[in-house]
């Protein structure tokens, strides 16, 4: 059977920790992290459903995203929030008629 010490038990050496610290000090920027463009839309699902609540349409939020580089077109936009929508059990939000007759006008 191995003989294993505690965590609190290991001694560092304070060499050791010149060192450490030199390499963490030398390490370059991470890259960013990057997720697919679904993951992307499901992240943001919350703000683009308030903005179709507000009266945008998916061709306009497809342009506001655009503008910051996440290229997607109207449709895929309704297809990933309808499956975000659908995986994370939440009900429908649909709008009231006062507030679609409102954004007829």
């Amino acid at each position: 059977m191995v003989n294993r010490k505690s965590n609190a038990a290991v001694k560092v050496k304070t060499t050791m920790l010149d060192q450490a610290a030199s390499l963490l000090d030398d390490l370059p920027e991470k890259p960013e992290a990057t997720v697919s463009l679904r993951q992307a839309i499901e992240l943001l699902q919350d703000d683009l459903r308030s903005s179709l609540d507000k009266g945008y349409d998916y061709e306009e939020l497809a342009d506001v995203l655009a503008e910051r580089g996440i290229e997607i077109s109207p449709s895929t936009l309704k297809r990933y929030l309808a499956l975000s929508q659908k995986e994370s059990g939440r009900p429908r939000r649909r709008r009231t008629r006062r507030a679609k007759a409102e954004s007829e006008e």
